[in-house]
């Protein structure tokens, strides 16, 4: 576990340093890796590939909850989309719903 937990820290890091994902300015999250928060330039956000970096997170949470023995039912993560300038969420994800929502079931 502490191989996949060190594994998710420094996926964040290159999240938040990452400079195809220059939009994002900063990550904040729970110790269970189950909730994120995205803080981001929205407007760049709006016009940006940021599937990417929801699903890239997203898939790696619920793969590190399954390491962590979270039974397949209670996997979930929820990723909040934060204005850096207002502070205000103006969108929010949540894995696996938006897979579900993706493939129409």
């Amino acid at each position: 576990m502490k191989k996949a937990g060190k594994g998710m820290l420094q996926a964040i890091e290159d999240l938040k340093s990452g400079n195809y994902l220059a939009f994002i300015k900063g990550v904040k999250h729970n110790k269970a890796f189950s909730e994120f928060t995205f803080i981001v330039d929205q407007k760049a956000y709006k016009n940006s590939l940021d599937a990417i970096a929801n699903f890239g997170i997203g898939a790696a949470a619920m793969s590190y909850q399954a390491l962590a023995g979270v039974s397949p039912e209670e996997l979930k993560v929820t990723i909040n989309i934060q204005d850096e300038g207002t502070g205000t969420i103006f969108d929010t994800i949540i894995y696996p719903d938006a897979l579900n929502e993706m493939s129409g079931k």
